[in-house]
């Protein structure tokens, strides 16, 4: 397997993960006080990365 075949998918990969990664960003801070804007900014990447070591 060379790094070449591997551009396709990884392309993809990276494009999903961007148009994906915006709005739960989005969805998680929506309706978000002050107060727990920290803990709320902390979910989105955990959640990126369970769904990543689901699938």
């Amino acid at each position: 397997m060379t790094p070449e075949s591997l551009l396709p998918g990884l392309t993809i990969i990276g494009i999903v993960s961007g148009a994906t990664f915006a709005p739960l960003q989005q969805a998680t801070m929506d309706g978000v006080g002050p107060r727990l804007a920290r803990a709320a900014s902390g979910v989105s990447p955990i959640t990126a990365c369970s769904s990543e070591k689901v699938s």
